[in-house]
């Protein structure tokens, strides 16, 4: 089990815990006053290995790691109506056949606000919106030469729609869609000379959540 997945694991349990110790009835768990605290991934956990043969070349083989994480804490402040904090993290890191590598990695925090559509049945669709900032850091390091990295950072907002599918009163597994569009501004150092760059990015994707309600 690679700490990406340890890390999942330990949230998801720590929910359940939670959910159990503190359980709501089954009628007010969107009520005003509810905690929810939940995490996940965004379906990208990977490790393995490309292999790539171009027309008239050799055959390579690359390897890549890459995985993405996120954490929730929000507070019901009317019913069906929550406000709170996330904080994201993604990695990823290609090492080449000839020993070149690439690391990057992501890191996304801000406010989200959500609402549930409170249907009283196994499935409950939610609304989710998140206004944040957003650092990015890469880093190319060719075998036997210099590393070039390249940051960058700025406003980020992120949409989503979803549905928590109740596992019982107070613990629901919740996937999601979500598109996020981002506005950095950033450097490339290459180690002799720098560069200043403005950058848009536009991601669209799916994640999957647990959820426990307080």
């Amino acid at each position: 089990m690679t700490k990406a997945w340890k890390v999942l694991l330990i949230v998801a349990v720590s929910s359940l815990l939670a959910t159990t110790a503190f359980a709501k009835g089954p009628k007010d768990v969107y009520e005003k006053g509810t905690w929810m605290l939940g995490g996940g991934s965004n379906l990208d956990f990977a490790t393995g290995t490309d292999t790539n043969k171009p027309d008239g070349g050799s055959e390579t083989e690359d390897s890549v790691t890459t995985f993405g994480l996120f954490g929730e804490l929000g507070y019901f402040v009317i019913d069906q109506l929550a406000i709170g904090g996330e904080l994201g993290y993604d990695y990823n890191k290609t090492t080449l056949d000839n020993d070149d590598e690439t690391t990057s990695s992501s890191i996304l925090i801000g406010p989200f606000v959500t609402y549930v559509f409170d249907i009283e049945g196994r499935v409950d669709p939610f609304l989710r919106g998140l206004i944040g900032y957003q650092s990015n850091s890469t880093e190319f390091s060719p075998d036997g030469g210099d590393s070039t990295t390249t940051d960058s950072s700025g406003f980020a907002f992120d949409l989503a729609a979803g549905a928590h599918i109740n596992v019982n009163s107070v613990v629901s597994v919740s996937p999601e869609i979500f598109y996020r569009n981002s506005s950095l501004s950033g450097t490339t150092d290459t180690g002799t000379a720098e560069a200043d760059f403005d950058t848009t990015e536009s991601r669209f994707g799916l994640r999957v959540g647990i959820y426990g309600f307080l």
